[in-house]
This record gives structure tokens, C-alpha cells and sequence, in this order.
């Protein structure tokens, strides 16, 4: 079951408190893919909770060899 996180789409903000809302997509040919409440980029390691996540397939791969592709939408609020 591959999956991986796009990295374009990887999005980290901070508020004035030092609290990073970050955002990424997951790529995975499962609708329900694994997803950890830590994150690490950049050699920082981010602990949060998981606020949303969205799936939707992606269109034209519904006759893949495989089955179909998935796009995962995930939020989180975490500190580092």
C-alpha cells in the first residue's frame, strides 16, 4: 500500500504563541491511509492533534491496474 506526502503541498504557519497550523496532501491508492499526529521537516520535530482530514479519489485512476489513487487532505495544530 504505497503512500507519501506531496511535498509541494506541505504548509507550516506559526500564530503569535508559537502554535504551527500545518497542512499537507497524501498521496495512497487506499481512501484510508495512515495518518501520525508527529511530523518532522526540516530536522523539526512537530507533536499536535489532527484537526481535519478530507479524501477524494483522483480522477482517471478508477481503472488502474491497482484501483483507483487517492488525494488526503490533513490539518493539524501542533507545537515543536
Amino acid at each position: 500500500m504505497p503512500s507519501f506526502i506531496e511535498c509541494e503541498s506541505l504548509s507550516i504557519n506559526y500564530n503569535i504563541m508559537g502554535i504551527a497550523t500545518i497542512n499537507y496532501t497524501i498521496i495512497s491508492d487506499t481512501p484510508d491511509p495512515s495518518i501520525h499526529p508527529i511530523i518532522v521537516a526540516d530536522g523539526v520535530i512537530f507533536n499536535g492533534i489532527i484537526t481535519s482530514v478530507y479524501t477524494q479519489p483522483i480522477a482517471k485512476t478508477e481503472f488502474a491496474e491497482n484501483g483507483p489513487w487517492y488525494t488526503t487532505s490533513v490539518s493539524m495544530v501542533a507545537t515543536s
